[in-house]
């Protein structure tokens, strides 16, 4: 007598599992993919936030040169300071980029529009109000859809560091009549600003204050 046929010889069976197998496979892959992709767009936010702060870096400096010709030593000092924060704050994202295995690219020099100190003053707080309500809030919303926590730490550290540049800078435009002097200290960790009489530790990264450099 022949065997009796299995139910899972049949090739409609055989047809219904291979189909099976292949439509999982599918759902892994997209998967797979639509991680990477919101890694991408974190890396890419690393990227841009890593160009902006080195531009930033330079505008300041020149605004130091362009201060220092209207004999108004006080703001140069602080574009000084903004300009060293900005430098550190581009130099931990490209630290960032390079262990994910990425070379950062560096940005060509922007063509950067100079007036009076009082109009740098509020092209300067018009640059940091792009990072502060733009750049680093949709950074951070993508890190934490993907649970990067390096990058969150970067993009909250990035944000309070704006929330201080901006708060010095409004500062300099309130009091800019009265030009009153400051001396800045920059944790070189984070790039926080610090003027004198401010508490002695770092309230992004906790360094203490005797360890800063001085502008």
């Amino acid at each position: 007598m022949k065997p009796e046929n299995k139910v899972w010889y049949r090739p409609e069976w055989i047809a219904f599992l291979l189909s099976c197998i292949l439509l999982a496979g599918s759902s892994c892959q997209q998967v797979n993919e639509k991680r990477e992709s919101n890694q991408v767009v974190v890396n890419k936010h690393l990227q841009e936030g890593y160009e902006r702060s080195t531009n930033y870096s330079r505008m300041y400096d020149r605004f130091v040169i362009e201060a220092g010709k209207e004999r108004n030593r006080n703001i140069a000092d602080l574009f000084a300071a903004l300009a060293r924060s900005e430098g550190i704050r581009a130099t931990n994202h490209a630290k960032l980029l390079l262990a994910r295995g990425i070379q950062p690219a560096i940005p060509q020099a922007a063509v950067v529009a100079v007036g009076n100190v009082r109009q740098m003053l509020k092209m300067a707080m018009s640059s940091e109000n792009i990072q502060y309500y733009d750049l680093y809030p949709t950074a951070l919303k993508a890190a934490l859809a993907e649970k990067d926590t390096a990058a969150i730490a970067e993009f909250q550290a990035s944000d309070q560091l704006d929330e201080r540049h901006r708060e010095l800078i409004n500062e300099a435009i309130n009091q800019l009549e009265r030009n009153p002097k400051a001396v800045y200290s920059i944790c070189d960790r984070c790039g926080y600003i610090f003027t004198s009489g401010q508490k002695t530790e770092c309230p992004i990264c906790q360094k203490f204050k005797a360890l800063y450099g001085k502008v």
